[in-house]
């Protein structure tokens, strides 16, 4: 896309701009927490929260656009989910004394 820029680029307005910081402020922020985040917890642990955005992207997909996921949308979100809490749950497991996982 940044060769079509060029040719297809319109001047926002200074509410666009505004915007447009806006944007960059709060992503800021949550980039920085979680970076915090992963400096107080591994990786493993803090992954499922980050599913929650499918829940927010719905959500607000259906509030603001009127666009409701179809049944193998909702499918697919649930295998992701149950994959990386599967994945996060057994990276809890201790091994036992002698080396075993246990179960």
């Amino acid at each position: 896309m940044s060769l079509a820029l060029p040719f297809v680029w319109i001047n926002p307005s200074v509410k666009g701009l505004l915007f447009f910081a806006l944007i960059g402020v709060i992503s800021g922020i949550g980039h920085f927490s979680t970076i915090k985040a992963l400096e107080y917890a591994p990786a493993s642990l803090l992954a499922p929260f980050a599913y929650i955005q499918l829940l927010w992207v719905g959500v607000l997909g259906a509030l603001v656009f009127g666009d409701f996921p179809d049944p193998i949308t909702l499918f697919g979100m649930g295998i992701v989910v149950a994959a990386g809490l599967l994945v996060a749950l057994s990276g809890r497991r201790k091994p036992a004394a002698d080396g075993a996982p246990v179960s």
